[in-house]
Formats: C-alpha cells, structure tokens, sequence
C-alpha cells in the first residue's frame, strides 16, 4: 500500500541577475520516505539554476482521496460520513468518520464543486466540514518505473 508523504525542500532559482532561495512542500506517493525524498529530488532539480535541492524534511501525512485537474492550487477538503447501526434490540447507533481529500482548484469553490464532482456516484452520502487552501507547491502520485537490466 503506498502512502503519502509531505516533502518540504529548498532550492536557488535565478531571479533576473539575482539567486533566490525558494522553499516548496511537495507531496508525494510513495512506498517509503527514501522514495519519496529521491521523487522530489528528480522532479524539482530541473527547476534549481545550479541544480541542487535539499530536502529539509519529510513527514508522513493521511489523504483518503487526491483529486487532480488543471488548475493552480490545491485545496484540502475536510469530510465526514455518518454510519448508522442497528443493535440487536434496534437501538440505533450512529458512528461519524472524518476524511481528508486534496482537491485541485482555482479557488475553494472550484474545489468544493470539484469535490463534489469527484464524490458524485459514491455509495455514501457525506458532508463537507471545510476547504482551506493547501501550502502544497506540487503533488506527485506514485509512478511505477519500468525495470531494466541496470535498476534489478
């Protein structure tokens, strides 16, 4: 089962004349944190003017759902179910389950109908707690490489 990490890293990037140092967050899904840190790596260094990324840190983060589309910024959907069971005697019970989900949006009502749009023809009905902007530069989801002779 893959999971997903959250990489913050830092690199230089040139400005005009000028080295600015730019820090992202980067998630990324990924079988272990070494996989994950290498992902970032490959993926943000064409973006460094001298070519170097350091990984400041990683930390494992819990996404039910990731929702990608063209758009600018990724929001963070919070969402809960209710399940109600019956007892032996018909007494009711009602369990909520919170989830989060990262939604791809111009704003957090593109995310939301985005959502919305995503969730349509699920088994359970559910209520959206709140969308909040992510500070999430890029989101990489798992890519199975091909193995060749050189990676076995």
């Amino acid at each position: 089962m893959k999971t997903w990490c959250e990489v913050q890293a830092k690199y230089s990037k040139e400005n005009g004349l000028k080295q600015k140092k730019v820090k992202g967050v980067y998630l990324v899904e990924a079988d272990c944190m070494t996989v994950a840190e290498s992902t970032v790596v490959k993926q943000v260094t064409p973006l460094s003017s001298n070519g170097g990324v350091s990984v400041i840190s990683i930390k494992k983060v819990k996404y039910d759902d990731v929702f990608q589309y063209e758009a600018g910024k990724w929001f963070k959907v919070k969402y809960h179910t209710i399940e109600t069971k019956y007892g032996k005697k018909g007494k009711e019970t009602k369990k909520k389950t919170t989830f989060y989900a990262l939604v791809a949006g111009d704003s957090t009502k593109d995310a939301e109908d985005r959502f919305h749009a995503s969730m349509k023809g699920t088994m359970f009905e559910y209520t959206v707690d709140s969308v909040s902007d992510s500070n999430l530069s890029d989101v990489f989801p798992y890519i199975q490489e091909k193995q060749t002779d050189e990676t076995r």
